[in-house]
């Protein structure tokens, strides 16, 4: 016979394993994986605003203030 308490412990690690699975995989409709290699075999061509980007650094962008944040390494 099984405490409560160890039965607790094991729902709750079970359940706790199955949403670490969840959240680590991404799953993509037909439509959404075609977009995505599309971009890889056929990248897009650099807008105006990353063509002054420093050579060698991406710059990361914040979409609500439409600022640059550069990478540590990247001087501006």
């Amino acid at each position: 016979r099984r405490k409560v308490s160890d039965f607790c412990v094991t729902a709750l690690t079970d359940m706790a394993r199955r949403t670490i699975i969840e959240h680590e995989t991404l799953v993509l409709s037909d439509r959404d994986r075609k977009v995505f290699f599309d971009a890889l075999v056929n990248p897009p061509k650099p807008s105006e605003r990353t063509r002054h980007d420093p050579p060698g650094c991406i710059a990361r962008r914040s979409r609500v203030r439409k600022d640059v944040v550069w990478p540590s390494s990247c001087s501006e």
